[in-house]
Order: C-alpha cells, then structure tokens, then sequence
C-alpha cells in the first residue's frame, strides 16, 4: 500500500501531510514514557512486516499489521507507522518522501479507527468475544487502508479509478490473514506477559524474513535498443520477478506526447518498434497500487534506405551492421546485469537490523527529551 513518488497530485500530498502531521502531534502529546519502547517494538514489527511481500496479478501485496500497532497504542499510531515508513523510504525506497504524509495516514487512522469501534470487543474477557474482536480489528484496518489508498489515487485523477477496484481486490487475503493473526495474539496474549509478546511478534517476523525471501513491492524498468532496431524494456520488483500486465506509457521525450501503449507480458517483458521522429523515448510503467517506475532512452540513427549507395551511406551502412552485431554480443551481459542489479537491491538482513536498530534510537532520543523535560 506504499504510494510511490509522482503518482499523487500536489492538493492530496498536502492534505495527508497535514492530517498526518496533526494525528503525530496528539499521538506524541498522548504517548506516556512507559509506553515508549511498546511503540518501538511495534513500529519494528510494522517495519519488518511491510518487507514481507507476495506477487500477486501485476503488483505484490505484504502484511501489514497496522490494526495491531492501533488497538496497543492508540493516537500513538501515527509516529509508529510515521518512523517506520520513513526508514523504508530512506533505505529500500519504498513508497517515498513527498507521500509519507498520504501513506501514514492511509495506514494509522484506519488502525487507530478500528481499535476504537472495537477495542471493547477485542479487550473482552471472554475468549470469543475477544478472538472475533481481534479479527474485526484486523481486517477491517487493511480493509480501510484499501478504502484510503483507492481514494487518494482516485482524487488524483479519474485514471487511476481501476487501479482504486484493484486494490481492494488484492488485499483481500490480507484482511484475513491479518484478522486471523491479530486474533490469535489477543488469544495468546492472556496466557503470557504482554511485553514479552510484543518481543515475541517482532522475533517471529524476523525469523519468517530469515527462511522466506523479501519481495519488495517497488519496481524498475530497464531499457534498451535490440535486434531490428525494436526497443525492448524489462520491469521487475526488486526480486526479480518480472511484473505482470502492467500498463507500460511511451512518450516522447522532447514534446511530452504519448506515442503509444501497451502492457508487459507474463516475464515483466515489452517490445515495440519506435515511432519515427522520435529520437529520445521515456518509457513509463505503472503497476498499479501506486507502484510506478520509468526509463528514458535516447534512439541512435535510422537505417539509411537500400537505394542510397554513396561512399558516405554505404559507410553508415556498415557501421549500422557492426552496432546491430555489437548488440547481438551485448545482449547477454545486458541481461546479466540485471540480474545483478536486481539481486544487489534485494534488502539485506543488515539492512532490516539496521532500520530496527534507527527506529530504537529514534524513539530512545524522544524518551530522553521527554525525560529532561520533566527533569
């Protein structure tokens, strides 16, 4: 549910920084010191949850975990998910930072909402009672953040209004698996010390991240002049997986104008032949859900006409064979880099430990100032 950069217009940044801002100011003002390693913890969990993430139609879908982080922390919420964000777009560039205001947002009222309407429910001393409250929470969070996330893409614009149906489509196992899982832990939680429990949970997905591999759901497209003169582009997750029907947008660069579009194939693959006239492309590829990702290339000389047999021409005839060979050879090592690149923008286990550790230190400088104010 992470928006990436340039997809939102500048009236819906503004207005998720804004909310976003005012729920962090009463979520810090609310946040009571012995409460404030509970955020770090679950800000972790939220952190190492989003990393985990599944391929599904032409975009990725991932845990999520925010109806938790509101039902133990209340309005404290918003600097829960606002830190944990921030870290991810900082290290793995997921999402980003002109949206982390419309993101945070998306993800902590609905959280926040939810563990009001059902705090009661969840929080009951009988069993049933609590493991339906818990689902309700989780479910009902996702469920809402899809709502937020198809609206901020809709008020951008009436194009991103099947990419909105989209969204709540895929996150539909999530909001199960996420209400089986909050349910479960608030059944768990009575047998066992809460703050242990909250080690627990970041503990587990640490160890799922350990066993299972890390699909990142932000995405890049690479493209290149091959055989016959056809522009071929590749776009991926930062797995390697290639993304599926995805709308792919070519423009010319020099004017702006859309000369054509299509959709990548099954590998994350589309070929096309470059319109004449045009000699630098930008090639724009959006995967739904906010996940958008471009490339821009620069086409070299046309192929001179068979009829033209000048010193001059003949020369650039011969030197176009030799670049058609060249990319021939090149191809392969073209393809290896990729693979290269795409295994070297995987996130690391240091990577995940690292942001844990920024977000600890983040929270352990507020729970010092706070500590000097009352002192």
């Amino acid at each position: 549910m992470h928006i990436s950069e340039g997809v939102l217009s500048g009236p819906v940044l503004l207005g998720g920084a804004l909310l976003t801002a005012g729920g962090t100011y009463v979520g810090l003002s609310k946040l009571k010191d012995k409460d404030i390693p509970k955020v770090g913890i679950l800000s972790s969990a939220f952190f190492v949850a989003s990393l985990i993430h599944v391929p599904l139609g032409p975009t990725s879908v991932h845990l999520i975990l925010n109806g938790l982080n509101g039902l133990f922390l209340g309005w404290a919420v918003f600097p829960s998910i606002l830190v944990a964000l921030f870290l991810q777009g900082i290290l793995f560039q997921f999402g980003g930072i002109t949206t982390l205001g419309v993101n945070t947002f998306n993800m902590a009222f609905p959280a926040l909402l939810t563990s009001i309407l059902f705090r009661r429910l969840a929080l009951s001393e009988k069993v049933v009672l609590s493991v339906l409250g818990g689902f309700l929470v989780g479910f009902f969070s996702v469920a809402l953040s899809g709502v937020f996330v198809a609206l901020s893409l809709a008020l951008t614009g009436e194009a991103f209004l099947s990419v909105a149906k989209l969204i709540l489509i895929a996150h539909f196992p999530v909001m199960l698996i996420e209400g089986v899982i909050t349910s479960m832990i608030l059944a768990f939680i009575r047998k066992i010390n809460p703050k242990i429990l909250l080690s627990s949970i970041l503990v587990f997905l640490l160890l799922f991240l350990w066993t299972e591999p890390s699909l990142a759901h932000r995405i890049k497209t690479f493209a290149y002049v091959g055989e016959g003169g056809k522009v071929i582009t590749r776009t991926y997750f930062t797995s390697g997986e290639g993304v599926k029907n995805a709308d792919v947008l070519v423009y010319d660069n020099a004017s702006g104008n859309l000369v054509l579009k299509g959709k990548t194939d099954d590998k994350g693959n589309f070929v096309f032949t470059p319109p004449s006239g045009v000699s630098e492309l930008k090639i724009v590829v959006e995967a739904g859900m906010g996940h958008k990702s471009q490339a821009v290339l620069t086409l070299g000389e046309k192929e001179p006409s068979e009829e033209k047999v000048s010193p001059l021409e003949v020369k650039t005839q011969d030197v176009n064979d030799l670049s058609k060979l060249l990319d021939e050879k090149l191809k392969p090592i073209q393809e290896s880099l990729i693979e290269i690149e795409e295994k070297l923008t995987e996130p690391s286990l240091s990577d995940i430990f690292g942001g844990i550790g920024y977000i600890f230190g983040i929270f352990g400088v507020w729970a010092m100032v706070v500590a000097r104010r009352k002192g």
